[in-house]
């Protein structure tokens, strides 16, 4: 009996290890298969699988509408996990989720609606910045949107205005009739504009000196402000003519409702010279011809002028300032056509008497504009280039565009003088007032006149 005790007790303690054995690993799987949730995959047919066990169902898939700033915990899809065997819920959903099939379909619609919220802006969509998309320190924080730089020069230009440095402004100038720079299309005075521009002052040339100190300028120049003031030194002033310049001012003579700047800002040329208001004795300019005054707001403006002018810095792609020049000179062939119209003429056909320049230093260029009318009888505003120097090249060419620029500035300023007077002349003419008595600056005393005594 002892012994067969014995070896029932050892016969038990030998099944009981190997239960507990068995027990143990069946916890060490157990809890290794908690930590390591088994592998889901999908189907083609959009059911879920997992290593080691079935689905009792397709796992259906929740967006939430209210939670669009989610976490990717939140909203991704709601599978069974193998260590807990709670089966999926039943009923029909609530009302404010929805529950569709596990496609690729709907996991592009789940992230849509719960990624980073998008806005469409002229076309383009644009991205709201979440906290992953913090911009870096270098890197630009206007959207596309808001710097204007498009695919399309065009696009995402509202109905209001754009500035004259759009890359668009060359199309929205054409479309309204307003032609740039044309070879083929010459003024019907081309000539004798060639022969006033080479013609020779009565001053000396700038010297040797004179172009190397330029020539030094223009290349160590830091930006376009530095040009601009050298290029001031080259032209003329004239001071006790009642002729003057302005630089950089906003002029306002195009009506909102001309259609030649329908949806652009104003122009507004580096640099312009006419006739200054007040010395229009008493022609009521500003009333008869508001057009003429550039600067109609303020007490004194210029009026009548006939040359502007574009400067930029060196290296600049003289595109962008030659299509402000067309729009420039436009403006001024639109102001004295107003003027024109005043005396019921016109110019002769083809006939220019604007001009405008553009300068980056090294280049200067000098335009002429004129109106014409096209085949259908369309107004149109023409530019067309009369001469290009190289400032830079040597000191023959530069001699030869310092005196075109000048030359240039004697010929609008002549035309601006004979308009003022034919101006004045009509108006006395029509309303019957007496002329003007003529000041000591338009008599100057002769040199070889003698002074009365005083007794």
């Amino acid at each position: 009996m002892t012994r067969q005790t014995a070896g029932s007790t050892t016969k038990n303690q030998s099944t009981g290890q190997l239960r507990r054995s068995e027990r143990i690993k069946k916890r060490i799987n157990a809890a290794r298969q908690g930590k390591k949730p088994s592998k889901t995959t999908v189907t083609r047919s959009g059911t879920a699988k997992a290593s080691g066990w079935e689905p009792r169902e397709q796992a259906p898939l929740t967006a939430h509408r209210e939670t669009a700033n989610a976490s990717s915990h939140n909203r991704a899809c709601t599978y069974r996990n193998s260590s807990t065997q709670t089966s999926p819920p039943t009923g029909p959903p609530a009302a404010s989720e929805v529950t569709l099939p596990l496609t690729k379909q709907n996991l592009r619609f789940l992230t849509a609606m719960t990624g980073p919220k998008s806005k469409r802006v002229a076309g383009n969509v644009v991205r709201e910045k979440t906290q992953r998309d913090l911009p870096l320190p270098f890197e630009p924080t206007t959207s596309i949107a808001e710097s204007g730089i498009l695919a399309n020069p065009l696009s995402g230009v509202s109905r209001s205005t754009i500035t004259t440095t759009h890359p668009g402004l060359a199309q929205m100038l054409a479309e309204r009739n307003v032609l740039g720079d044309s070879p083929s299309r010459h003024p019907s005075n081309q000539t004798p504009l060639l022969k006033r521009l080479e013609k020779n002052a009565p001053t000396s040339p700038p010297d040797l000196d004179q172009f190397t100190d330029y020539l030094d300028a223009i290349k160590t120049a830091p930006n376009e402000l530095t040009i601009h003031n050298r290029i001031l030194s080259l032209m003329k002033t004239y001071t006790g003519e009642g002729y003057g310049e302005a630089i950089s001012q906003q002029l306002t003579i195009f009506r909102e409702d001309l259609g030649s700047n329908n949806g652009i800002v104003a122009p507004a040329p580096d640099y312009i010279q006419g006739l200054r208001d007040s010395r229009f004795d008493d022609f009521p300019i500003r009333q008869l011809i508001p057009e003429a005054v550039l600067y109609p707001t303020k007490q004194n403006s210029l009026a009548l002028a006939h040359i502007a002018g574009e400067v930029k810095a060196t290296g600049h792609n003289p595109a962008g300032g030659i299509t402000q020049c067309t729009y420039y000179g436009a403006a001024l062939v639109y102001a004295r056509n107003q003027a024109l119209g005043y005396l019921g003429r016109s110019d002769p056909v083809n006939h220019a008497s604007v001009i405008t320049f553009f300068t980056n230093g090294e280049r200067l260029d000098i335009y002429a504009h004129y109106v014409t009318k096209s085949r259908i009888g369309t107004t149109q505003y023409i530019q067309h280039q009369l001469a290009c120097f190289y400032m830079l090249h040597s000191h023959q060419e530069f001699m030869r565009g310092y005196l075109a620029l000048r030359n240039a500035q004697d010929y609008a300023k002549e035309r601006a003088i004979e308009l003022k007077e034919e101006l004045i002349q009509h108006w006395i003419k029509e309303s019957g007032v007496e002329p003007p008595i003529a000041s000591d600056a338009e008599f100057p005393e002769r040199e070889d006149q003698e002074e009365p005594e005083c007794e």
